[in-house]
């Protein structure tokens, strides 16, 4: 019987391979992709079985929009692929999973959690898991509090609001650095106290709550878990190349202090399907959890890539299947390259 997924958000740069995975993989037949993005020029409408435009996920009508698209292909299983699609989804779950499919997303209060890092943070703590020092600033006048009582113990200070998407809107606030210059392609700003108090301050008004933390450092690592009802069904640790660009590749971890995190994540946060979970070490090289995203990686192909078939295992999940046990293929690279493909017309 064919299997029929929906995946959203897929105009990502390796959405196309990640399709290509799902329709050519054996364990479970002949697998059925619908792709749906806001941008008619997707590159994934020429890989997918079918492909339909969709409203931005913080479109009041999204979760329709979204059910209706899964009701007319006979969808199986609808995968969000971005913050605001996950949670715009699992708030009107009912609008999508009316016709029988399910909605590969955790109950919306989980993911309230996991996309607010000043909850994450207090249900990881209360955990037991390790998390940087960090406080919470609801004003601008707690927020330089919170930063010079930092600063004033001789710690590297980042700054970014509580509730945001792809470490945008960051300012590390850095003793090493004279000014201020773009990191992450553009995405933090790594400046003096001195600027970070004249010029980035300001900006945080109307961003509330703020999220204030020590400084972590590279290397980044993913955490991609696959979980049921708060149990690890299947792990695996990637260290990024380029800590910048998830999608300019991985290695693939055997840090046992890295694996050894994921129950005690999924078990505190009662994670249901997959997530990925970004890491990076303090200045004595321990690891912290940085965040846990409410969606899988938009570089989980790289997972099936080097060698553990995370989406046939999300599949299995969705059927009640017991997932084949998998070796960690730990030191193996892969990295992308420039190919071309004869797509769909």
């Amino acid at each position: 019987m064919t299997f029929r997924i929906l995946l959203t958000s897929t105009g990502g740069g390796l959405a196309p391979q990640a399709i290509q995975y799902l329709r050519h993989q054996s364990r479970h037949g002949k697998v059925h992709v619908v792709a749906v993005d806001t941008e008619q020029n997707a590159s994934s409408r020429h890989f997918a079985d079918a492909f339909e435009l969709v409203p931005h996920g913080n479109d009041a009508g999204y979760a329709a929009a979204l059910g209706a698209v899964a009701e007319r292909h006979g969808v199986d299983l609808v995968l969000p692929w971005s913050d605001e699609e996950a949670l715009a989804a699992a708030r009107d779950r009912q609008l999508i999973e009316k016709t029988g499919c399910q909605l590969a997303c955790a109950d919306i209060k989980v993911l309230e959690t996991v996309s607010d890092k000043t909850r994450a943070y207090e249900a990881l703590e209360k955990g037991g898991l390790p998390v940087p020092r960090w406080d919470r600033a609801n004003s601008l006048t707690e927020l330089s509090a919170t930063v010079e009582r930092m600063l004033a113990d001789g710690l590297d200070v980042a700054v970014k609001p509580a509730i945001s998407r792809g470490s945008r809107d960051v300012s590390v606030i850095r003793a090493d650095v004279q000014g201020a210059s773009n990191y992450s392609g553009g995405r933090e700003v790594h400046m003096d106290a001195a600027s970070f108090r004249r010029e980035y301050l300001p900006r945080y008004e109307g961003h509330f709550p703020v999220m204030v933390m020590e400084r972590l450092f590279e290397p980044i690592f993913d955490l991609d878990i696959l979980a049921e009802n708060g149990h690890v069904l299947c792990a695996v640790g990637r260290r990024r190349i380029n800590a910048a660009v998830p999608n300019d590749g991985h290695v693939i971890e055997g840090r046992r202090d890295l694996y050894d995190l994921a129950p005690g994540i999924a078990k505190t946060l009662g994670l249901h399907w997959l997530y990925d979970c970004d890491l990076m070490v303090d200045r004595n090289g321990r690891i912290f959890i940085l965040e846990v995203n409410p969606r899988p990686s938009g570089s989980t192909a790289l997972v099936v890539a080097a060698g553990v078939p995370m989406l046939d295992n999300l599949i299995s999940l969705a059927r009640g299947e017991t997932l084949p046990a998998v070796d960690i293929p730990v030191g193996r690279v892969v990295v992308p390259y420039t190919a071309l493909a004869i797509g769909k017309a």
